[in-house]
């Protein structure tokens, strides 16, 4: 939990980000405190904190000291050594959070920030008089067995939400309350993947639009954070400090025993962003400090269904391999009924499909590659997706293809647009160019209209290989593959887990004529080499002119992305007419380079077996 991005609330001639040195912080407090600012300040000196190694949680007090005092956060809760308060029963939490309209949701280079403008208020609990409510934000990891900062028994969870308050009983503003011992509440929640949040939803669904670090968009929709509450009858609470620079003791923790629930899609929303670094934002959490003597008071001795199912997880995996008709399940307590346990078992076998979702933020996964240690042949040892019988690419043999005259009756419709400031990226793994104009495509063999997300391509070393599918065993020397979702999904990521999720429109490229349009892409490239790097186009890029003039003609089946995690999700579009590309627009490809730092080609996956799926032509085979 930290400060957080200010830059409208107060009257202020700097702006401020979560990151600044110790000094230029009390500053800022300093004039918070005031509210009023009598000259210009200059602006602070970055200070380069984050989570790695080099500027991580563990030399966090080379330039904040007070990350070594003796009530910092967060902390493990050791629930058999919590001392359980009565009183704190008798005093409920009372929230009275207001409806507000364009809300800012912001991705602040460290977390993804919810910022609350109305009069959204708290009281109860272990708080006295009112604390109102600032803003939320969230920490979570690489992978959905860490990422809370916060543990329960040692226990860690996939995220830890934060609900930042302040105290205005005492203190004008939170810029006032931020450093004082009793200046903010935070309210802190565990969260595990499994069925989708309603009211998360509407933060996830904006990922997209703030995935480079110091984006920010509005809701459209009116919104009540007391959507993002569970139940507040049951938790913990200590004397803290923030969990990230500059680590002010100035919170009063409440972390409650209810566990919310998020879908991997909206999981993989927050993995998808980036760091101020150009990295995914991922294990951007503080791992637990010392408890220093401190007391961690619970509100009730009985423990929650919830924390009863995990304990009794354990019983449960030991007892199988004797025989599970014969166990006996009891708790001191209270008796589990079978209810429990089949309860229990279904969430076990729901959460191990959740978990063999692979995270969404595939580019940056280290785990796969194109080199024969890590290649397409080693895939479905951790995407099993990849042995599934709807994968691509294929070979598409056209004495088998069937001639579908609806497809024809149907044509395809693009409403494609001018893409202006348009991020192009070195994935690692690719060219990709980030659509940011509404462009869509419908009709053909979709239902639906699919949105534009994004461009990207797949080459060989040489101009006779690099397509992922073939043409009757031909290869070409590249493949462009141009990838949308469903609009009835609400986002990219929800989509890419269903089976009429994605549709890919796809050329075969060969060398010849130089293509105007994506000069534009590999005029750039020189300033991408190395992996993970980016640039801003400075000229419109039209995405109508990634297109030939005759699109009636193409093959269509369903299958799977190319790429890890490989899911069975597209609906292929493979027009028949290749176009083309210059040698030196071909050279500039192969220019980039792998996170390994080797020249980028080949990187494409060989046809997978088509099984029994049909591949239909929109045309007549001549």
């Amino acid at each position: 939990m930290g400060l957080g991005t200010k830059t409208k609330k107060y009257t202020m001639v700097v702006n401020v980000k979560e990151q600044g040195t110790f000094g230029s912080i009390r500053k800022l407090i300093d004039q918070f405190q005031r509210n009023t600012v009598s000259e210009p300040v200059p602006a602070p000196v970055r200070m380069s904190w984050g989570y790695e190694k080099n500027n991580g949680p563990d030399v966090w007090c080379d330039s904040f000291p007070i990350a070594k005092g003796n009530r910092q956060s967060p902390i493990d809760i050791q629930t058999k050594t919590c001392q359980v308060d009565n009183q704190l029963c008798s005093k409920p939490f009372q929230v009275n959070y207001s409806t507000e309209k364009n809300v800012e949701v912001s991705n602040t280079g460290s977390s993804v920030k919810v910022q609350i403008k109305e009069v959204s208020e708290l009281r109860g609990g272990p708080l006295e008089g009112t604390w109102r409510l600032e803003q939320f934000h969230l920490h979570w990891g690489s992978s959905n067995d860490h990422g809370s900062e916060h543990t329960i028994d040692g226990e860690t969870y996939a995220a830890e939400l934060h609900l930042v308050h302040w105290n205005s009983n005492k203190y004008s503003s939170f810029g006032e309350a931020a450093d004082k011992p009793d200046g903010l509440a935070v309210i802190g929640f565990m969260v595990n993947v499994g069925k989708e949040h309603p009211g998360f939803k509407a933060i996830t669904d904006v990922c997209s639009k703030i995935q480079e670090p110091g984006a920010s968009v509005n809701l459209d929709k009116d919104f009540n954070p007391s959507c993002m509450l569970g139940k507040l009858d049951r938790y913990w609470t200590y004397l803290g400090s923030l969990t990230t620079p500059p680590l002010f003791e100035s919170v009063t923790w409440t972390l409650c025993s209810d566990v919310i629930e998020i879908s991997q899609a909206q999981m993989d929303a927050l993995r998808s962003l980036k760091f101020n670094n150009g990295k995914c934002m991922v294990d951007n959490y503080r791992p637990p400090v010392p408890l220093c003597g401190r007391c961690v008071r619970a509100s009730k001795t009985r423990l929650t269904r919830g924390v009863i199912m995990r304990k009794l997880g354990t019983c449960l995996f030991n007892a199988a391999s004797r025989s599970l008709s014969h166990y006996h399940l009891q708790c001191q307590s209270k008796k589990l009924t079978s209810h429990h346990v089949f309860v229990f078992l279904r969430c076990v076998h729901q959460s191990s499909i959740n978990q063999q979702r692979p995270p969404w933020n595939y580019d940056r996964l280290s785990n796969w590659g194109y080199d024969e240690n890590n290649g397409p042949a080693t895939w479905p040892e951790n995407f099993p997706e990849g042995q599934g019988r709807q994968q691509s690419p294929i070979d598409i043999q056209t004495d088998r293809v069937q001639y579908d005259p609806s497809l024809a009756n149907n044509p395809l419709r693009f409403s494609y647009g001018v893409c202006r400031g348009a991020s192009v990226e070195n994935t690692g793994r690719s060219l990709k160019i980030n659509i940011n104009q509404k462009s869509e495509v419908t009709g053909g063999p979709l239902k639906d209209t699919y949105h534009f997300e994004q461009f990207h391509l797949h080459w060989g070393s040489k101009n006779d290989k690099g397509s992922e599918h073939t043409i009757n065993g031909k290869l070409y020397a590249a493949e462009w593959h141009s990838v949308h979702w469903n609009l009835k999904y609400g986002n990219f990521l929800e989509a890419a887990y269903h089976p009429d999720g994605l549709s890919v429109v796809t050329y075969m490229v060969q060398v010849g004529a130089e293509h105007q349009e994506f000069k534009k892409l590999t005029n750039v490239c020189s300033r991408i080499i190395n992996a993970n790097s980016s640039v801003t186009l400075e000229e419109p890029f039209d995405t109508a002119k990634l297109l030939q003039s005759d699109i009636s003609a193409y093959w269509t089946y369903p299958g799977s992305l190319t790429t890890p995690p490989l899911l069975e999700s597209v609906t292929w579009i493979i027009f028949r007419d290749p176009v083309e590309i210059s040698q030196e627009q071909m050279d500039a490809l192969r220019k980039l380079k792998f996170p390994e730092g080797q020249c980028m080609v080949d990187n494409y996956r060989p046809p997978t077996p088509l099984h029994q799926r049909t591949v239909r032509a929109s045309f007549r085979e001549s």
